[in-house]
């Protein structure tokens, strides 16, 4: 998740990390939870803390949020920094990068890029499988969006990583279960 108003001066990037066991933990008790706070469908999130079922909530749902075993990673970047890239970007990059109209989403995307380089040189390992899931932002508002980011990320794990990953895939909460699991490990980095 990445996220800013106006009245902040930092430009907020979360990613959650967690293993596949930790995500099917979530998957299977988070109903029950949903359940005993009455949640229904709700989502905790920041802009909705003031909501009543969700303000009752908060204080479980962080206990709650402990089960996951994993890694919150948050950079903040004041936002007088227009581009953390200091030289040209490759032109295949560039010609790539051109489905995203508006500057401040390509500088989003490509941030978020070289933090996930960061995170997988530091933390992967060959053969890993990597499942991307964010909410349906800028970056990936269309299927042409989707698409090219899912192409740009695996091309610059091969070129950057020291090592190959087995699959990846980078998905939207349209995949989401009618549950929204997906959708509230998603709200985490929002809190």
């Amino acid at each position: 998740d990445y996220s800013s108003n106006k009245e902040q001066q930092l430009i907020g990037y979360s990613i959650l990390i967690l293993d596949e066991d930790s995500v099917n933990t979530f998957a299977n008790t988070q109903k029950t939870f949903w359940k005993d706070y009455s949640l229904g469908t709700n989502i905790i999130e920041y802009k909705r803390l003031n909501y009543g079922p969700n303000e009752r909530a908060l204080i479980p749902f962080l206990q709650f949020c402990n089960l996951p075993n994993g890694l919150l990673f948050t950079v903040l970047i004041h936002k007088n920094i227009k581009s953390l890239f200091a030289a040209e970007i490759p032109k295949s990059l560039e010609d790539q990068i051109i489905v995203w109209k508006k500057k401040y989403v390509r500088e989003n995307f490509l941030r978020l890029r070289e933090f996930m380089l960061v995170i997988l040189n530091g933390l992967g390992r060959q053969s890993q499988n990597v499942f991307w899931i964010t909410d349906n932002d800028e970056i990936v508002a269309n299927d042409l969006q989707l698409s090219t980011a899912n192409n740009i990320l695996k091309q610059s794990f091969d070129k950057h990583l020291n090592f190959n990953i087995g699959k990846f895939e980078l998905k939207t909460l349209d995949i989401d279960s009618p549950d929204k699991c997906f959708e509230k490990l998603c709200s985490l980095t929002d809190l």
